[in-house]
C-alpha cells in the first residue's frame, strides 16, 4: 500500500517509532483497533494490560527506566478516566508518557450520539499534560503524534490525544 493510501495513525506511528519505547501498553477495545493495527504497522509490539491501569503504569515505569516516551493506548471514557492515577504519577515524576485514546464523542465519530456522551477527555487529563487536544482531522494526525512524542520526551510530562475512530482510519492525501 503506498504511503498516500495508508490510514493516518499508521503514517504517524510509523513516523514516531524511532523515538518511542519499543513497546507499548494497551487494553484492546473496539475503539482503539485503528490505533493498535497502527502500532503493528509501525513494527512497535503490544504488551496488553490487565486493566487501563496497570497499562499507563507499565508505560511509565518503560518510560522511567529508557527515557524514552511511552505510548499508551486506551479507548474513550472509561478507558481514560482508568488511567488518570497513573497520569497523575507520570506529571509528578516528569515521567514523558503519550496517551493516544480512541474514540469520544466527538461529532462525526461512530459513538457521536449513541448515550456516551460525557466529559471531554481531554479537558479532563488537561490539568496533568503537557498538551492535550481531541484530534478532529486525518490530515492533523501524523503532525499532532509527532508533536506529542516530541513534547512529552523535551519537558518530560505526559501529554494526550484523543483520535477518534473515522479519523484515524482517515486516508491521507498525497
Amino acid at each position: 500500500m503506498s504511503p498516500s493510501h495508508r490510514p493516518a495513525i499508521d503514517v504517524a506511528l510509523l513516523q514516531v517509532a524511532p523515538e518511542v519505547n519499543p513497546v507499548v501498553t494497551t487494553v484492546p477495545g473496539g475503539y482503539n483497533m485503528p490505533l493498535l493495527t497502527g502500532v503493528l504497522a509501525a513494527g512497535l509490539r503490544l504488551l496488553v494490560g490487565r486493566s487501563e491501569l496497570g497499562a499507563a503504569f507499565i508505560g511509565s515505569g518503560l518510560a522511567w527506566e529508557t527515557e524514552l516516551p511511552s505510548l499508551i493506548i486506551v479507548i474513550t471514557s472509561p478507558g481514560v478516566y482508568g488511567v488518570m492515577q497513573a497520569l497523575h504519577a507520570a506529571a509528578v515524576h516528569r515521567v514523558p508518557i503519550v496517551l493516544l485514546s480512541g474514540e469520544t464523542s466527538i461529532a462525526g465519530s461512530v459513538q457521536c450520539g449513541d448515550g456516551v456522551d460525557g466529559p471531554s477527555t481531554t479537558r479532563v487529563t488537561a490539568a496533568l499534560c503537557a498538551w492535550s487536544a481531541d484530534i478532529t482531522r486525518s490530515d492533523a494526525v501524523p503532525g499532532a503524534v509527532l508533536r506529542a512524542v516530541r513534547l512529552a520526551s523535551a519537558l518530560r510530562r505526559p501529554v494526550h490525544l484523543n483520535i477518534p475512530v473515522h479519523v484515524a482510519n482517515g486516508r491521507l492525501a498525497s
